[in-house]
């Protein structure tokens, strides 16, 4: 049974959370999209609260107040980027999926408590569900790679199996509310590195900064 939740949350958190991540990166930017996907713990810790009996306290609830403040901070005004309020339910989407996707991996956890093991049925689990909608939906035509953008995804696939690798070990001795929070401050480093290195794509002004540090507050606030 506990592989069965781990290939669950694989689809679910990995494939479908990072494909909607993705299509919200692309259509709002990094410094945007990121941000909102990664109010996941706010899901993960009411899914961990309802149906893993982990408790809520006034930290939780005071994160959770700062953290739509903080979305609502990144949103208004206007952008470079064009882009619709309607997109917002990607990212939003993405959240869900990110959250689910902790909890259940907290399941498998907890039924096969084996962090490496447990990062491979779900890495595996993934690979084949996004292979499946490729094929199923005919993508395979639409995907154009060369080295320069095989070279970016291949690290960047090393750095999220590692990152998994990190959050599976948290999980396997700590709670989802507090890890979940505490996984989630990519914003910050997202924003630093846009600003970096994607000057001419992103936007990244003080509001947005604003919003990820209100995001990143309340985070700290839910785990503490």
């Amino acid at each position: 049974m506990g592989m069965f939740w781990l290939a669950v949350s694989g689809i679910i958190g990995t494939t479908i959370g990072r494909m909607s991540q993705f299509y919200a990166i692309d259509r709002m930017g990094a410094a945007i999209a990121t941000p909102i996907a990664n109010m996941f713990p706010l899901f993960s810790s009411l899914i961990a609260i309802f149906f893993l009996g982990e408790l809520v306290t006034l930290f939780i609830l005071i994160g959770t107040f700062l953290t739509v403040a903080g979305l609502f901070v990144i949103t208004m005004g206007r952008q470079k980027r064009r882009w619709t309020k309607k997109y917002l339910v990607v990212p939003l989407a993405s959240a869900i999926f990110f959250g689910a996707g902790v909890a259940l991996r907290k399941f498998g956890l907890n039924l096969i408590p084996d962090p490496i093991f447990d990062v491979a049925i779900n890495v595996y689990a993934a690979m084949l569900s996004l292979l499946a909608f490729i094929a199923v939906t005919n993508q395979r035509r639409k995907i154009r790679m060369n080295r320069t953008s095989t070279v970016f995804f291949t690290l960047s696939g090393v750095a999220n199996s590692l990152a998994l690798i990190a959050l599976f070990g948290a999980l396997n001795f700590g709670l989802v509310t507090i890890v979940g929070p505490l996984s989630a401050i990519a914003p910050l480093f997202v924003i630093l590195f846009a600003f970096l290195f994607l000057k001419r794509i992103e936007v990244v002004n003080r509001r947005i900064v604003i919003g990820a540090l209100l995001i990143v507050a309340g985070l700290v606030l839910i785990a503490a």
